[in-house]
């Protein structure tokens, strides 16, 4: 069990160490772009997804009817529940 603390410790030290030369070394251009990229690369695994659909329309505040639409239907199965 104490060789497995021992494993963990190393390789956390040396993430962390990578972690520094990355941050100190690389421009923020590359830093930026690889950020970018990880953040994509993770949300695929994200199993929280959220889509937003506007209440209105752009032509002066019409309802729209895709809301109306997932208003009724979240409507009618939060009542049967």
């Amino acid at each position: 069990m104490g060789d497995m603390w021992t494993q963990v410790g190393s390789v956390m030290a040396s993430l962390m160490f990578v972690y520094a030369m990355f941050q100190q070394y690389f421009p923020d251009d590359v830093r930026q772009l690889l950020k970018r990229h990880s953040n994509k690369a993770v949300c695929l695994f994200n199993p929280y997804i959220q889509i937003t659909f506007p209440e209105y329309t752009g032509d002066v505040f019409k309802p729209s009817k895709v809301y109306a639409a997932i208003q009724n239907y979240l409507g009618a199965m939060s009542s049967t529940r």
